[in-house]
């Protein structure tokens, strides 16, 4: 079973589980308590399996975390990403895509604990500018960002990112209905290496 193979495979540094579709709670434990030096973690489609309970125990084990995918754990709070930005500052990509719990809140913690921050999946996440514009201030190594359907975001908040994140080489804004040209402008203008706009 697969707390077993964890208990067999202590050096795990990366283990993917988007294929499996019923990781509950107490797989995501027992990973964090036998592969403590694990670096980067997917898990997506479990979309009320996983808690703030199991990623609060994996941040605080698995302090050397660089890479984390969320995607569609929708019971998945501000305080799992808080938890994990303050314990995992080495974080250099954070996918929590469709969790629909998280906030400006749970965004400001990670721009505040985690600078070497490149790429961020935020889309049909409930921020707004708040969140975007701490990110663009903290986290200027940013080259991926994805905010589609953030319908709160407006142009101040892209605008920051023109500003702040020369490298940027990828942005998505789908559905964002908020977003006028004058920030599309401000990206083309101020961002070199873009090589990939959704809108």
């Amino acid at each position: 079973d697969m707390e077993y193979l964890l208990k067999m495979c202590p050096r795990l540094t990366k283990i993917d589980m988007r294929s499996c579709l019923n990781i509950t709670d107490d797989i995501i434990i027992a990973l964090a308590f036998y592969c403590t030096e694990l670096k980067d973690l997917s898990i997506r489609d479990n979309f009320y399996n996983i808690s703030d309970n199991s990623v609060i125990t994996l941040a605080t084990k698995c302090t050397g975390l660089t890479k984390i995918q969320l995607k569609k754990c929708r019971n998945i709070t501000d305080e799992a990403v808080i938890t994990l930005a303050t314990n995992c500052t080495g974080l250099i990509d954070i996918g929590l895509m469709s969790c629909s719990k998280i906030t400006d809140v749970a965004v400001t913690a990670i721009a505040e604990n985690c600078s070497r921050l490149t790429m961020i999946n935020l889309s049909d996440c409930n921020i707004t500018n708040e969140a975007v514009i701490a990110l663009a201030t903290n986290c200027k190594r940013l080259i991926d960002i994805n905010l589609s359907f953030c319908e709160n975001i407006t142009d101040p908040a892209v605008i920051a990112i023109a500003m702040n994140c020369p490298e940027l080489m990828k942005i998505a804004l789908l559905s964002c209905s908020n977003i006028t040209n004058v920030a599309i402008i401000t990206i083309t203008e101020n961002c070199p290496r873009l090589r990939d706009i959704n809108l």
